[in-house]
């Protein structure tokens, strides 16, 4: 009987102690924000000064690479590739709970982005220099979050060693790192991301029998697809009402530097064209809730049971081609008259990337890896 008390109240000590972490962490920014982002900037002009980058964002090659993951078509998409990989040549039930869970958290992050509306670094001030002009707002960090839930939840459900674990931390700090230089988030967002990382993350394993037994009922489940669907609804129409009622009442300073960061990229028409297109930061980060379209996707297609082939796993990644086109050539699709009339440009977009290329994937592309072995790994689990 003590050698089950044990364990317990050492659960309760870690989950406790990580709480109030958490929360001091959340009373301090809620305290120190305005000062904090203040040395914030100072420092980050400082760095971006002292490595000579400042004006160079773009030439600095590591950097803009690195840095250029943090928008979110390219995340989707490089996250894509990976989970399909997984899928169809290792564990397609690891790879379905990795997408429920890293779409569920991402909705999440959008909707606290929306809460605290916090500016990205450029936006405070015109000497900061970045690479892209993001309209989204800049915390909690992204940069940390989604990296981290993505990895360290493949890592936890594939039962990698400690070596993996560490080898992960190191590479997502070196990207957050270049994320920082590149005037994309402040260090105190990152830090903010991290805490929701950890919440959500303990979460998920916390709960990880109940979402596995959830998950599996997906096949021999008729009405999973509703069911997914009716959850979806409810997540789409909070984050509606929210951005519904709130007032859009951003710093006017944010606008300024933002245009000045635009134009400094852009010509002069584009500028013209694009000023009305949307509300900086409201709008754009609502329009990232549109990832719930992939929840839909994968509730309602019968998803094959089979691994690919060579052969057919090359195709399965060439059929990314069309969500690389339409992210690359987005701002062709913003400029079409009657969609930026309508306002419906920009969630065109992410619909299509977010929804419909998970509809391509896996509901038509995915189809056709049905002819070899049947995955050992979902079978004993069935």
């Amino acid at each position: 009987m003590e050698s089950m008390i044990i364990p317990y109240k050492k659960r309760i000590l870690k989950a406790t102690t990580l709480l109030l972490i958490c929360t001091f962490i959340l009373i301090l920014d809620m305290f120190f924000k305005e000062p904090l982002q203040a040395f914030e900037v100072q420092a980050l002009i400082s760095i971006q000064n002292g490595m000579g980058i400042n004006g160079h964002i773009i030439e600095s090659i590591p950097f803009f690479l690195l840095a250029n993951i943090q928008e979110q078509y390219v995340f989707l998409l490089i996250t894509m590739h990976v989970l399909s990989t997984i899928y169809f040549l290792h564990d397609r039930f690891i790879a379905i709970k990795c997408m429920f869970i890293l779409y569920f958290g991402w909705y999440f992050l959008m909707l606290l982005q929306m809460i605290y509306n916090l500016p990205q670094p450029f936006w405070v001030d015109s000497d900061i220099d970045t690479y892209f002009c993001d309209q989204k707002y800049g915390g909690p960090g992204d940069s940390i979050y989604l990296p981290a839930l993505f990895i360290f939840t493949l890592l936890y459900y594939n039962q990698c060693q400690l070596k993996a674990y560490i080898i992960a931390s190191v590479s997502i700090l070196f990207y957050c790192f270049a994320v920082y230089i590149s005037a994309q988030v402040f260090l105190m967002d990152l830090v903010l991301g991290f805490v929701y990382f950890m919440l959500f993350y303990a979460f998920v394993i916390n709960y990880d029998k109940k979402i596995t037994t959830f998950i599996k009922s997906k096949d021999n489940d008729k009405l999973f697809g509703m069911k997914v669907l009716g959850v979806v609804s409810f997540l789409f129409i909070i984050a509606l009402i929210y951005y519904t009622l709130k007032d859009y009442n951003d710093n006017i300073d944010w606008i300024t530097n933002y245009f000045t960061c635009y134009m400094r990229q852009f010509t002069v028409g584009d500028y013209q064209h694009y000023r009305f297109n949307t509300i900086l930061g409201l709008e754009p980060t609502f329009c990232q809730i549109t990832i719930l379209i992939c929840l839909v996707v994968m509730g309602f297609i019968q998803l094959p049971k089979n691994k690919a082939n060579q052969k057919q796993f090359i195709i399965i990644q060439l059929a990314f081609i069309p969500g690389w086109l339409i992210m690359f050539l987005q701002g062709f699709v913003t400029e079409i008259d009657i969609l930026h009339r309508m306002g419906l440009s920009q969630l065109i977009i992410e619909s299509f990337i977010f929804g419909l290329m998970h509809w391509w994937i896996f509901g038509f592309i995915g189809r056709k890896a049905t002819n070899s072995i049947v995955t050992d790994e979902y079978m004993l689990l069935e």
